[in-house]
């Protein structure tokens, strides 16, 4: 009996313990295996939140600097040399190019440019010269024509007219001849581009009149010789036709 009571108070020493004394055989409570831990069920893994992967943002969407605004710049004046743009076309997207914030607005501006064709560059290459006449006549040249590397225009008694603004420039200078002998020569440019006049008149005038707008890097120069005798020779600065500020 007193083996028993052993046996019963040695049991109860056990379960109140932290350190067990009996044989493995009996086993401790605290000592026994938990449940088995098996492979996870892919609807256990499924079930955690995942992490989400960071968007990449497109190529648009990045932020132009400064080096690919000026590489613009200079696509957009080799584009206006072999004739692919005009002068006013060529000033709208020159402005767009100064300012643009992303890639988007970058490859908006010569999406449709392509590339240059070989035959034009060797034609602006070689170079040309352009002659007006207005010999108590009229001389207007508008719209889409081709500015020549070299101009003359000749007013006797007559007029011309040169509108730039729809033309194609075949080189990055253009000086103009303008001779007025009682009649009138008179250029207009668009705004943007850098213009000048120098020259002498006799017995008449020679003006230039310019907007507010500085001359946009990049552009053309258009260098205007005015001889003026008894005639008048001007250089006019305009806004695109078509618009909203086009001058009347």
């Amino acid at each position: 009996m007193f083996r028993r009571l052993a046996r019963l108070s040695g049991k109860s020493t056990c379960l109140s313990s932290r350190t067990c004394s009996l044989p493995r055989r009996t086993g401790c409570p605290e000592e026994r295996p938990g449940p088995a831990s098996g492979p996870v069920s892919t609807a256990q893994v499924s079930d955690q939140p995942q992490p989400t992967p960071p968007r990449s943002g497109s190529a648009g969407a990045r932020l132009a600097s400064d080096r690919e605004r000026d590489q613009l710049v200079d696509r957009l004046s080799a584009a206006c040399a072999d004739g692919r743009l005009d002068l006013a076309d060529f000033s709208d997207r020159l402005e767009g190019a100064l300012s643009a914030r992303t890639m988007a607005d970058i490859m908006s501006l010569e999406a449709d440019l392509g590339q240059p064709a070989p035959a034009l560059l060797a034609a602006s290459a070689h170079g040309g010269t352009s002659w007006f006449l207005g010999i108590m006549s009229s001389a207007v040249r508008q719209g889409r024509w081709v500015l020549q590397p070299k101009s003359h225009a000749l007013a006797v008694m007559g007029e011309c007219v040169l509108d730039l603004r729809g033309a194609e420039v075949l080189a990055s200078y253009s000086p103009i001849t303008a001779v007025a002998v009682m009649g009138a020569v008179r250029v207009i440019v668009p705004e943007g581009i850098d213009v000048d006049v120098d020259g002498l008149a006799i017995m008449g005038a020679k003006t230039l009149r310019i907007g507010s707008s500085p001359p946009l890097p990049g552009s053309p120069s258009i260098r205007v010789t005015a001889v003026a005798v008894m005639g008048e020779v001007s250089v006019v600065t305009k806004p695109p036709k078509g618009s909203a500020r086009t001058l009347v």
